[in-house]
């Protein structure tokens, strides 16, 4: 509840589409306790960061750590302001006829890579930087 003669705010929160679920969750839990109103523009990772690049006017900003780094070192962000929220995962599939990949530990999980005939993932949002970083880790390039 407001105090008389206060107004809400209207916050203006950009965020990878990864986490829209749980924000539309929690939006209107925080609207409600705080009389705020929050405006969510969710796109991939690499858009979001885009949009703060090119100006767009925001409150709060949901990206990952390299992103907000990248913010801060920019001037768009103020490094004391960020927070860990959470920890993002990775997932294997691989066909219904296929047996089930030993991921169980690091080297299993390298095994697996390394034995693999092809590998995919997604080229946009976040997963390139993380899948990147995790090539070289492996004891042959992939390429």
């Amino acid at each position: 509840m407001l105090a008389a003669g206060a107004q809400a705010a209207e916050l203006k929160v950009y965020s990878p589409t990864a986490v829209k679920a749980v924000l539309q969750e929690l939006g209107p839990q925080f609207e409600k306790a705080t009389g705020d109103k929050l405006v969510f523009t969710f796109g991939l990772t690499a858009a979001v960061k885009k949009q703060i690049d090119e100006g767009a006017a925001f409150d709060v900003v949901i990206l990952t750590l390299t992103l907000t780094n990248d913010l801060a070192t920019a001037g768009k962000i103020d490094p004391a302001s960020r927070v860990a929220i959470g920890r993002a995962g990775s997932g294997v599939s691989v066909p219904a006829s296929s047996p089930k990949p030993d991921v169980s530990a690091t080297e299993a999980l390298k095994r697996t890579l390394l034995q693999a005939k092809s590998i995919g993932f997604t080229g946009v949002g976040a997963s390139p930087a993380g899948n990147e970083a995790y090539w070289p880790s492996l004891a042959s390039p992939i390429k």
